[in-house]
């Protein structure tokens, strides 16, 4: 078969001299329908015999030919024995005519098209491959191949100039991929490799739909209706997308998507229980009991989940999103950021670093937006803020970013809180707007470091403070919340969300401050035992001001141990009361809020049966969240084991209750 192809710059048609010949009697045929004259078709027969395309017909088989006309179209010449047709073909729009959705009309002798010469734009086309369709069978057969734990990827292989999806299709060598492969590390970023999967139209469209029913596309950076629309022009095909930052874009939401899919495609076929799946699209799911437990869905779906993550990062960096400012780059970006800190526990990576880089230089788009968009900016910048903090990074946004992108002046706390003491009860969209001075005091919160002990003193009294601002707010959200049901019952959800987000902030403010003074404390009480073994216990003037300030520190230690302590029964309430699946707390918190609960010795001041339902309701959710998420920390069966012991103790009190009490007062169950 002849194939007529296009070189992308001068647009001159190639012919490959793989062809089925026709007869002489080819130079005869009709033109009724073509509507060109039989002179023309002679000509343009004669130039393929004078191109040396060597034709020969075999007895009984169909062939074609293709023939280019001086108009700029291509006839098609179908032959079968001694019948043949004759089909017209246009020629392919330019990359310029095609990226905007606009009437073509290409020039044969390879010239630009008018529209380029109008724009005085280099007119060139890009030759697009399009692939078979797989058929179900095959599908089905893949889905098998994810349900073994073995997947086909591509070995990495170095960058060209060139970043088309299609230029790699199949081109690349394949190894295979398993989460039990070893020498992989699954705990950080997988390597780049070029995209070879082949997603079929109806899993891109699944993929996509997730998301949009997903809480990140509120995000006023995600362009979602601009992206619909051109999934639907281009048949939810991704290889047809010709605008490169608009592909990877699509790729990293499909990445993302694919951590909350139920699609076999995703996850791999079998046959589940229709009450497991049926749970995540519930309202406040921890409320129910039992939860199903679906940590086994989190390593089906891992393989691939960490494939489609392994392509969407080659494409980022060989389009090099990090370094072209763009709406669709910075969203790219901040996806990407937002993979890291849901997967891995990292709130700072380069891409997280690149999306403030990006919004840096769009910030007068974005200052000029609604204030709605700026109220959502202002609640992601203390969410991005806060994911650095509990990962150990440095705060990326700066107070100047801050001031750039959210124009708002808060109160100071003191001021904030007779504020809302004077208010009797908010509407809801009263409560809303107080996300501006909830934020504008949590980011700040956020970039303390309490180094010495002043500073120390003064960080822990707003924290005080802010608990009853935080307090305050939501009774005030506990009240808009029931008027809501009655009049108002599409804000509840959103009403909820606020509250949940307001409570999960407070908690990353709180835990790393225990963890450093923690650290602190062990470092100061093992270095005191170190110099009192050195100085054979003889007591010194050095020795006695070592002592003083190890005894200050772990005054100071056991505040913020209490406070930590009531934090995580508020964190318990707004798990029961989170409003949707797609909401939780990422995986690592949860296991750092139940690795606190496991040490008895952070344990006081609250009670067996308290500390006995937020165990529960922890273990719950890390089961709920094992479902987006493999986990290999073993944290479930060791609160499964704690909760029984619980339950073992529980019924020993019960047997016991008639006999005299030992003597130890409430909350002192641990033996402290």
């Amino acid at each position: 078969m002849e194939k007529l192809l296009y070189q992308s710059s001068t647009r001159q048609p190639v012919h490959d001299v793989k062809t089925q010949p026709f007869s002489p009697r080819g130079e005869l045929l009709s033109t009724a329908a073509t509507g060109y004259s039989r002179v023309e078709l002679q000509q343009s027969i004669l130039a393929i015999w004078q191109t040396r395309v060597n034709v020969k017909r075999e007895n009984g088989t169909a062939s074609r030919s293709y023939v280019s006309l001086r108009s700029g179209d291509v006839i098609i010449l179908e032959m079968s024995g001694d019948d043949t047709t004759l089909k017209r073909k246009k020629l392919p729009a330019c990359d310029f005519c095609k990226t905007r959705r606009v009437l073509c009309h290409p020039q044969a002798d390879g010239t630009s098209c008018p529209r380029c010469k109008e724009k005085n734009i280099k007119c060139t086309t890009t030759p697009t491959v399009r692939r078979r369709r797989r058929t179900k069978e095959e599908l089905l057969k893949a889905a098998s191949t994810l349900d073994s734990g073995n997947i086909l990827l591509p070995q990495p292989e170095p960058s060209t100039t060139s970043i088309s999806i299609s230029a790699y299709a199949g081109a690349a060598p394949i190894v295979v991929y398993s989460h039990n492969n070893v020498g992989q590390d699954l705990t950080g970023e997988p390597v780049p490799v070029p995209p070879t999967l082949e997603l079929p139209a109806e899993i891109v469209q699944d993929l996509f739909q997730t998301f949009s029913h997903s809480p990140f596309p509120t995000h006023p950076i995600i362009p979602l209706s601009k992206l619909d629309s051109i999934l639907r022009l281009y048949s939810w095909n991704i290889r047809d997308i010709p605008s490169t930052d608009c592909c990877v874009l699509i790729r990293c939401i499909i990445t993302l998507s694919s951590l909350i899919s139920t699609n076999p495609f995703i996850i791999g076929p079998g046959n589940f229980k229709t009450d497991q799946f049926s749970i995540l699209s519930l309202d406040m799911p921890l409320k129910l009991s039992p939860i199903p437990d679906l940590r086994p869905f989190g390593f089906r779906r891992e393989p691939m989940f960490r494939r489609l993550w392994a392509e969407a990062l080659w494409l980022a960096n060989v389009s090099g999103i990090t370094t072209r400012t763009s709406k669709d780059n910075a969203a790219s970006c901040w996806l990407l950021g937002s993979l890291n800190l849901m997967v891995l526990g990292q709130g700072a990576s380069a891409f997280m670093s690149a999306f403030v880089y990006h919004i840096r230089t769009l910030a007068e788009d974005i200052s000029t937006q609604e204030a709605s968009d700026i109220l959502t900016y202002h609640a992601y910048m203390m969410r991005d803020v806060l994911g650095a903090l509990t990962s150990g990074r440095g705060i990326q946004y700066t107070s100047n970013d801050e001031a750039l992108l959210v124009p708002f002046t808060p109160e100071p706390l003191e001021q904030l809180l007779r504020t809302v003491i004077a208010t009797k009860s908010y509407t809801p969209s009263q409560i809303f707007s107080t996300i501006h001075p909830f934020a504008s005091h949590v980011i700040p919160l956020a970039r303390r470091r309490p180094l010495d002990e002043g500073f120390l003193i003064q960080h822990l009294t707003s924290l005080d403070i802010f608990h009853s601002f935080l307090t305050m707010e939501l009774d005030r959200i506990a009240e808009a919340i029931e008027s809501a049901l009655k009049h108002e019952p599409d804000f509840v959800i959103y009403l909820r969300a606020c509250a949940y987000g307001f409570v999960a902030s407070w908690g990353s403010l709180v835990f790393p401050l225990f963890e450093v003074l923690r650290d602190r404390s062990t470092q100061s009480f093992n270095s005191f035992g170190t110099i009192g073994a050195r100085s054979g216990l003889v007591d010194s003037d050095s020795d006695v001001a070592i002592e003083q300030n190890n005894e200050r520190l772990q005054m100071h230690f056991r505040h913020v141990r209490n406070l930590t302590c009531r934090t995580v029964l508020e964190v318990k309430d707004a798990l029961r009361d989170m409003p949707t699946f797609q909401r939780m707390m990422h995986h690592s918190e949860l296991v750092k809020w139940a690795m606190f609960l496991l040490d008895e010795f952070n344990v006081v001041d609250i009670t067996r049966e308290q500390c006995l339902d937020a165990l529960n309701c922890f273990r719950d959710a890390l089961q709920l969240s094992g479902f987006s998420y493999p986990d290999r920390t073993g944290i479930v069966d060791r609160l499964n084991e704690y909760i029984a012991s619980y339950s073992l103790d529980n019924t020993l009190l019960a047997i016991t209750s008639g006999f005299p009490d030992p003597g130890f007062g409430v909350g002192s169950w641990f033996g402290m």
